[in-house]
C-alpha cells in the first residue's frame, strides 16, 4: 500500500477496525500503480504483504462478530467468549504467539464457515457447538505458545483434539464429536480424556526450503479438520515418507523458482502458508484448490516434476491474490445468472469465475513463457495465450465490470499483448491451437442449442438441394449439460505425446481407451497425424452416437472443417432432422 498516495488515488474498501492488542486501527488499500501491477499478475512481495494484512484484518472481524453473535450459553467446550479471553490473554504475553497461529489458513476457513453455520447459511452434519468450539482449540494453541497456564476444553474430530500449528493428540472416544481437556501448568502441557493423559501425539510440520539466500517456509496441513475449505474433514496422515517426498518436491520446485521466476518466487515467499495435501484423482489433471476464505493455501495432489508443482503453486497462489483483492475493490457487478465460456473449464461460468480463471492463467502462462525450453513449456504457453486472449475478450463484452474492473482488465489485456509475438516453434502453436479449438467447439455442442426453427430451415435447404446460405442464425440458447467424466482426451494425448514421445508410441488403438478416460481410437491416429484414418473412425463415431460430441468435433478437427469449429450445434441438430452422411453434410455446410 502506497500511504503516500492521495485519497483520490486511493481504491479499494476500507478496513478501519481496532486491533486485538489495542494499537492503532488499520486500513487497507491500493494506489493506481499498485493495481495496475496487480492487474499483470505481478504486484510483488509488498503488494502481497498488503493483502495478507487485510485478511488478518478481515479475519479479526468476523471473530469479533462471532463473539458478538454467539449465544451466550455455555455447550460442551464452554462459551466462545471464554474462549476469546483466553486468546486475548494469550495476545498481552506474547502477540507473536497469537499472530503465528492466526496466520494458519485453516484458522481463517475455520471462521468463514462458522459464521456461515452461526447464521444457518450451510447445512452440515456438523454440530454448532464443535464447530463454534474450535475456537477454543485456537486460543489454546496460542497460549500454549504464549507460554501461559491455563485449563481449556477443547474439541475432539474423528479422534483426534487438534491445536492448530502444534498438532494433535490421539483421544480414542468411538464418537466423531467429542470433547478432551489441555492443561497447561508448570512448563508442561496435557491433554486429557475422562482425567486419562493422552500420550499420542503427531506434530503439525512446517517445511522450510531455501535456494540462494531466499527461503520458503509453509505448513504441510495434514491434520486441520477445517483446511480443506468447507465442513471439517478428518486428518488424513502422512507418511514420514511422504513428507520427504513433498519436501524433496517442494525444495526442486523452489530451486526452480528463484533460479528464473525470482518475482513469483518473492511473492510466493510473502504469502504462500500452506500446503494441503490430497489424494490424485486423474493423473492426466493437476488437482489443485484454493479458498477464498484462506488466503496462501492449496490443496493439491503433488504433480510430476518441479515445473508442475511450480505452475500450481503460481496458479493457485494467484487465486489467493485475486480472492484477496476482491475483499478491497469491486471489479465486476456480482451475478451469477448470466454465464459464459471460459477456455479452461468444461461448464459455462458466472463472470466472476471467468475473472478469477484468466488471472490465475495469466500468471502460469507468464512462467511458462519463462520456461520455454522443452516441448510442454512451449506447448502449454501457447495454449494458455490463446486461452487467456480469449477471456478477455469475453471479459470486456460482458457489460458486467465496474470502472475499476475496466481499468483492471485493460492492464491484463495491455500485459496479454506484449506476448503475442514471443516465439513458439510451428509445430507447438499448431497444436496449441487445434486444442484451443477442440475445447471450445467441446463446449458449444455440449452446451448450446440452435434455435430449432433456423435448425428446420436449413434441414429444408439440404432436402431442396440448395445450397447453405451460410447464415449460422440466431443466437443458440444456453442450457448446461450435466458435468462430464473426462471430455479432454485429445488434451491429453497431445500433452502426453509432447511430454514423453516414446512411452507415447507404445499406445495403440486397442490400449489407448484403458490408458486414457474418454479416448478413442480415433483421438490417436489424429495426434498421431493419420488423417485418413482418424476421419474413417470418427465417422464411424458418430454413427454409433449420433448424438455424441467427440466423433463430431474429432471430424471437425481432422478435417479442418470451419462449421465444425464455429457451430457445430447447428450442424449436429440438422443431422438429426436429414438422411445425409455426416461427412457428406459437413462438405455442405463448409461450402456455403
Amino acid at each position: 500500500m502506497d500511504s503516500r498516495a492521495a485519497p483520490a488515488e486511493r481504491l479499494g474498501w476500507e478496513w478501519l477496525l481496532t486491533p486485538m492488542d489495542g494499537g492503532r486501527s488499520a486500513t487497507h488499500g491500493f494506489s493506481r500503480k499498485d493495481l495496475d501491477a496487480l492487474a499483470r499478475g505481478g504486484g510483488g512481495r509488498e503488494a502481497v504483504l498488503e493483502l495478507r494484512s487485510a485478511k488478518r484484518s478481515k479475519l479479526l472481524v468476523t471473530l469479533l462478530t462471532l463473539l458478538e453473535s454467539t449465544p451466550s450459553e455455555a455447550g460442551p467446550l464452554g462459551s466462545f467468549a471464554e474462549a476469546w479471553d483466553l486468546l486475548a490473554a494469550a495476545e498481552r504475553a506474547d502477540p507473536a504467539a497469537v499472530s503465528d497461529v492466526l496466520a494458519l489458513p485453516a484458522v481463517h476457513s475455520w471462521a468463514a464457515q462458522a459464521l456461515r453455520h452461526l447464521r444457518g447459511s450451510v447445512s452440515s452434519d456438523a454440530p454448532l457447538w464443535f464447530v463454534l468450539g474450535h475456537m477454543n482449540a485456537i486460543a489454546a494453541a496460542a497460549a500454549v505458545s504464549a507460554g501461559l497456564e491455563f485449563r481449556a476444553s477443547i474439541p475432539v474430530f474423528a479422534g483426534l483434539a487438534v491445536l492448530p500449528t502444534l498438532g494433535a493428540a490421539v483421544v480414542p472416544t468411538g464418537e466423531r464429536h467429542a470433547v478432551a481437556e489441555v492443561v497447561a501448568a508448570q512448563g508442561e502441557v496435557v491433554v486429557r480424556r475422562d482425567s486419562v493423559a493422552v500420550t499420542r501425539w503427531f506434530p503439525m510440520r512446517r517445511v522450510r526450503v531455501e535456494h540462494e539466500g531466499r527461503e520458503l517456509v509453509v505448513w504441510l496441513d495434514d491434520l486441520s479438520p477445517f483446511r480443506a475449505f468447507g465442513d471439517p474433514q478428518p486428518a488424513e496422515l502422512l507418511s514420514d515418507k511422504a513428507v520427504v517426498d513433498w519436501t524433496s518436491a517442494l525444495d526442486r520446485a523452489w530451486r526452480l523458482l528463484v533460479s528464473r521466476h525470482s518475482e513469483q518466487a518473492e511473492e510466493l515467499a510473502a504469502g504462500l502458508a500452506a500446503l494441503v495435501p490430497k489424494q490424485r484423482g486423474n493423473r492426466f489433471r493437476d488437482s489443485s484448490a484454493t479458498s477464498a476464505d484462506a488466503f496462501g493455501s492449496v490443496e493439491l495432489a503433488l504433480p510430476a516434476g518441479a515445473p508442475g508443482l511450480a505452475a500450481v503453486l503460481i496458479h493457485e497462489f494467484a487465486h489467493s491474490k485475486l480472492n484477496g483483492l476482491f475483499d478491497l475493490v469491486t471489479l465486476d457487478v456480482e451475478n451469477r445468472e448470466e454465464i459464459f465460456y471460459a477456455p479452461w473449464r468444461d461448464d459455462p461460468r458466472p463472470l466472476h469465475g471467468v475473472l478469477h480463471g484468466v488471472y490465475s492463467f495469466l500468471a502460469v502462462t507468464d512462467f511458462w513463457r519463462g520456461e520455454g525450453a522443452d516441448d510442454l513449456a512451449y506447448f502449454r504457453f501457447a495454449l494458455h495465450r490463446v486461452q487467456t486472449t480469449d477471456a478477455i475478450e469475453t471479459i470486456e463484452r460482458s457489460g458486467l465490470l465496474t470502472e475499476v474492473g475496466e481499468r483492471f482488465i485493460a492492464a491484463m489485456r495491455a500485459y496479454v499483448q506484449g506476448w503475442q509475438h514471443h516465439p513458439v516453434p510451428e509445430r507447438h502453436r499448431r497444436a496449441a491451437e487445434r486444442v484451443a479449438l477442440d475445447h471450445r467447439a467441446t463446449w458449444r455442442l455440449r452446451h448450446l442449442a440452435p434455435d430449432p426453427d433456423h435448425v428446420a430451415a436449413v434441414a429444408a435447404d439440404w432436402t431442396a438441394g440448395q445450397h447453405w446460405r451460410g447464415d449460422p442464425g440466431p443466437a443458440p440458447e444456453l442450457r448446461p449439460a450435466d458435468a462430464m467424466t473426462e471430455p479432454r482426451a485429445r488434451t491429453h494425448l497431445t500433452e502426453w505425446a509432447l511430454r514423453s514421445p516414446e512411452t507415447f508410441k507404445t499406445l495403440t488403438e486397442e490400449t489407448v481407451t484403458a490408458e486414457v478416460p474418454g479416448a478413442t481410437p480415433a483421438d490417436l491416429c489424429l495426434v498421431l497425424g493419420e488423417t485418413r484414418r482418424a476421419k474413417a473412425l470418427y465417422r464411424d463415431q458418430i454413427a454409433a452416437d449420433p448424438d455424441g460430441f467427440t466423433g463430431w468435433i474429432g471430424l471437425g478437427l481432422t478435417v479442418g472443417s470451419r462449421c465444425l469449429a464455429e457451430f457445430p450445434e447447428l450442424v449436429r441438430a440438422v443431422a438429426a432432422v436429414v438422411d445425409a452422411a455426416p461427412g457428406e453434410l459437413v462438405a455442405w455446410f463448409d461450402r456455403g
